[in-house]
C-alpha cells in the first residue's frame, strides 16, 4: 500500500541529499530546471508539491545521479502521482484535522510505536467515550466533516492497534490513571480498556509508578516515535518520526538528532517502569476503586 505521507518525505530527503552532494545551493538547482527556490524547499521538506516528470528527471540530471538514485527517484514520484489520483484523504477538512489524517496513515505503515504520556491517555489507547469528552476541550470548533473524518480515523486506530505487524510500547505516568475524565464511571470503563490492550501480544503497556523519583518523564511532554519498515515501491526504509503535543495540534518531529533525543529518553524510562504484569495489577486496581466511587455517587443521588 502506498503511503503518500512518508514516501513525500523520502522523495525530499534523497533529493537533498543529492543536491548537497552535488554542492549546489537550492536557488542553484532550480534555476537550472527554472523552477523558484521555494519549490525546490518545499520538495525536499517534504510538502505536497506538484512536479512533472521530466523536471524530476532534469534534475537527476543536474545533481548527476546515478541511475539507481533515478529509478528511485522516479519510482516514488510515480507513487506520489497514483496517491494523488486517488484523492479525497483529507479534502474539505480543518488544518488541524489533516494533520491528524497525516499522523494516522504514517500509524498505518508504522512497523513499531513507543508512546509516553503524563497527563491523559494517548489517543490510540482511548476508549470511544474518553475521546469525546477529551476532543472538545482541545477542538472546539470542530465542523461537521471533521467529526465524521474523526470517526473514520479513530476507527482506523481501533484496527490498526489490534495487528500483530503494528509494535507498540506504551509508557504512562501513574498521575494518567488518576486524572479523572468525565467521571468515575468513564474512568473505570477506560482502565478496563487499557488492560484489555495491555494483553494484546503486540503491545507493551507500562506504568512509571509515582515514587520513582527524579526521571525524565517529569521533564518532557508527552511523545509517540514511529519507526518504519521498507517501502514497498523502493525498499528505502521510511524516516522514524517523533509527535510531540503543541497547544493546538501536534508537532511533527523528523530531524535525525531529535529523534535521538527521543530514543534516550525511552532509554531512561525503561529502568523506572513496572513490568507489564505489576502495571495490569496496578490498573485493575485502580480501576475498582473507581467502580466503587460510582456505586456511592448513585447511592448518594438517590
Amino acid at each position: 500500500m502506498i503511503n503518500s505521507v512518508l514516501e513525500q518525505w523520502e522523495l525530499g530527503r534523497r533529493l537533498r541529499s543529492l543536491r548537497k552532494k552535488a554542492k549546489l545551493s537550492q536557488s542553484a538547482a532550480a534555476a537550472a530546471i527554472d523552477v523558484s527556490p521555494q519549490t525546490i524547499g518545499r520538495l525536499e521538506d517534504g510538502q505536497a508539491t506538484r512536479i512533472s516528470k521530466v523536471l524530476l528527471a532534469e534534475l537527476c540530471n543536474v545533481y548527476q545521479a546515478d541511475d539507481d538514485a533515478r529509478t528511485v527517484l522516479l519510482t516514488l514520484a510515480q507513487d506520489l502521482r497514483t496517491a494523488r489520483k486517488k484523492g479525497g484523504r483529507s479534502n474539505g477538512v480543518s488544518a488541524a484535522m489533516a494533520a491528524l489524517v497525516d499522523r494516522v496513515e504514517l500509524e498505518q505503515a508504522a512497523s513499531t510505536a513507543t508512546i509516553f504520556a503524563n497527563v491523559v491517555v494517548p489517543g490510540l489507547l482511548r476508549t470511544p467515550e474518553y475521546h469525546q469528552i477529551t476532543r472538545p476541550a482541545r477542538h472546539p470548533h470542530d465542523s461537521a466533516t471533521d467529526l465524521e473524518c474523526w470517526k473514520r480515523l479513530t476507527e482506523q486506530r481501533r484496527i490498526r492497534l489490534h495487528n500483530n505487524n503494528f509494535h507498540v510500547e506504551v509508557y504512562l505516568l501513574r498521575s494518567v490513571l488518576h486524572h479523572v475524565v468525565g467521571g468515575p464511571a468513564l474512568m473505570a470503563q477506560q482502565l478496563a480498556h487499557l488492560e484489555q490492550i495491555s494483553q494484546l501480544p503486540n503491545v507493551i503497556l507500562r506504568i512509571i509508578p509515582s515514587d520513582a523519583g527524579s526521571h525524565i518523564g517529569l521533564h518532557r511532554g508527552g511523545f509517540t516515535l514511529m519507526d518504519f519498515a521498507a517501502l514497498p515501491g523502493t525498499g528505502a526504509v521510511g524516516t522514524p518520526v517523533v509527535y510531540v503535543k503543541g497547544f493546538t495540534e501536534e508537532l511533527c518531529i523528523r530531524d535525525d538528532n531529535d529523534i535521538d533525543r527521543y530514543r534516550a529518553a525511552v532509554a531512561q524510562l525503561d529502568p523506572v517502569a513496572m513490568s507489564p504484569d505489576e502495571s495490569r495489577m496496578l490498573m485493575a486496581k485502580i480501576e475498582q476503586k473507581y467502580w466503587t466511587r460510582t456505586t456511592l455517587d448513585l447511592q448518594e443521588s438517590r
